[in-house]
């Protein structure tokens, strides 16, 4: 008997070393990925609402994390179920272009709700069990002119409708012991938002959208003006657990993409409309020539591990010596 036993965990400690050691392997060739998103092709499965009226591109999804989406609303956009709901999970979102109403409650008694109008800028952090939809009577009033393009980031985690007549309505509404209300930043009108110095990288200008460090989410929109470079020439770094992810919104930027042996595979010229998913344990490096030529603005999120708020918080990036 003991001999059986010696020898089952003899085999239970060789699948753990093996399952480490591939895991291992898997996280050292992590490269950064840059996707164009304007050449990825619009997906059925990923539009947010009615057929014909709204279009949608995967641009990142991760099993038991989150998945963000590239999704335009069309004029006259329609959509099942978008009376008063909430999510059991984080979600956070960027419009890009175009205007996009919607309407915020504070509580599930709540009929009417406040409007708020996306535009152009607008950076929403909306935490779980935050209360918001379209009221349907007045979804004519309410009809996406023009045309809104946004990036929307969504855990895992389901939807509760308000509305008994939805498919998506449960009675568990009734036991939430609270609602939160979600953060909306409007960057592009420097009448509400100014930009700052960057604490963390000299000569670059930052405005601070949400700030969750402890529990492992951040956003910032930053900006480098023309030429500007790293001040420590080739810094390298990378994050043990968390993603990075930087969405160009103007300008430029070049970016050096590392192997695991820290070699330089090549240097890649980010535009408007590139993403750069940093995953953990791939090399960032910031270069020793200029990062941008003609200046560049960019929106950044970093998790503190996967991409799951509250399972981490953000540490100090690793720096390669």
């Amino acid at each position: 008997m003991k001999k059986i036993r010696y020898f089952a965990l003899k085999k239970y400690l060789l699948l753990a070393f093996l399952s480490f050691t591939i895991a291992s392997i898997q996280n050292a060739n992590a490269i950064i990925e840059i996707t164009d998103v304007n050449q990825l092709p619009w997906d059925e499965r990923f539009r947010m609402g009615n057929k014909e009226t709204t279009n949608g591109k995967l641009l990142f999804s991760l099993k038991g994390g989150g998945n963000l989406l590239y999704v335009k609303f069309n004029p006259g956009w329609s959509a099942d179920g978008t009376e008063a709901h909430y999510h059991t999970f984080h979600e956070w979102g960027y419009v890009l272009d175009g205007d996009f109403p919607l309407f915020e409650f504070i509580s599930p008694n709540q009929k009417k709700g406040t409007l708020m109008n996306m535009r152009p800028g607008t950076f929403m952090d909306r935490p779980a069990y935050s209360i918001h939809g379209n009221r349907a009577d007045v979804m004519e009033k309410q009809i996406v002119t023009p045309p809104s393009t946004q990036l929307l980031f969504y855990e895992s985690g389901k939807t509760v409708s308000l509305n008994p007549e939805n498919r998506s309505y449960s009675e568990e509404w009734k036991s939430v012991e609270e609602f939160f209300s979600a953060n909306f930043q409007h960057t592009s009108d420097t009448n509400i938002m100014e930009w700052e110095e960057d604490n963390e990288l000299s000569g670059v200008f930052v405005k601070w959208l949400s700030d969750h460090t402890k529990k492992g989410f951040t956003a910032k929109l930053r900006y480098a003006p023309a030429g500007w470079s790293h001040p420590i020439k080739n810094l390298k770094s990378y994050n043990e657990s968390g993603y990075r992810f930087l969405y160009i919104l103007s300008g430029d930027m070049n970016i050096d993409i590392i192997d695991d042996d820290n070699n330089r595979i090549n240097t890649t010229q980010a535009k408007k409309d590139f993403l750069i998913t940093q995953s953990p344990m791939s090399i960032w490096n910031w270069g020793n020539n200029e990062l941008t030529k003609l200046g560049v603005t960019w929106l950044e999120i970093q998790y503190g591990k996967g991409t799951t708020i509250g399972s981490g918080p953000i540490k100090a990036s690793i720096v390669i010596e």
